[in-house]
């Protein structure tokens, strides 16, 4: 259940089952490049420089989480997502820009829904000082419209949830 969600296993699944060893480590680098361009697209914003961006993406793809993790593919894959969650959030509020929001929430929620709670967490933590510090400005419509979004993102991923929910009660 822990990998229905997850793009590389069905990527994984057009392979016959004898060379699941030989694409693996091709996975993991695809994961690391899936990762690596979302810690750059989110760190671009707030970098001097694309060359800062890209040291700040490269240390957040090869921390020590991603290293030690590396055995356990559902780990990784929350790393390679979240920074895509925080993109979409700063999109929205710095830019406006709607739809893609509930799209990231879906696919982090489907993606695994143990790791999502976390980042739930520190999204709400990372929006909290954000406006604190006012560098977000929110207006009610903007709290409505990312709680719409936030919503719409979650019954997207329940998809998924409900039933590995289930599977983890009968155990």
């Amino acid at each position: 259940f822990y990998l229905l969600g997850s793009p590389f296993f069905w990527l994984s699944c057009i392979f016959p089952y004898k060379a699941i060893p030989y694409v693996m480590p091709w996975l993991l680098i695809l994961k690391f490049a899936v990762g690596n361009l979302g810690a750059f697209g989110y760190l671009r914003r707030y970098a001097k420089n694309d060359n800062f961006a890209m040291i700040g993406a490269l240390m957040y793809t090869f921390c020590g989480f991603s290293i030690y993790n590396i055995f356990f593919n559902h780990f990784i894959e929350s790393v390679v997502f979240f920074p895509y969650l925080l993109w979409a959030l700063d999109e929205f509020m710095y830019n406006r820009r709607k739809g893609v929001f509930p799209l990231i929430v879906g696919l982090n929620l489907v993606n695994n829904y143990f790791f999502f709670i976390g980042q739930v967490v520190f999204l709400f933590i990372y929006f909290v000082c954000k406006v604190w510090k006012k560098e977000y400005k929110v207006t009610k419509k903007d709290v409505r419209t990312l709680a719409f979004e936030s919503l719409t993102g979650c019954f997207m991923g329940i998809i998924l949830f409900i039933p590995s929910a289930v599977s983890v009660m009968e155990n």
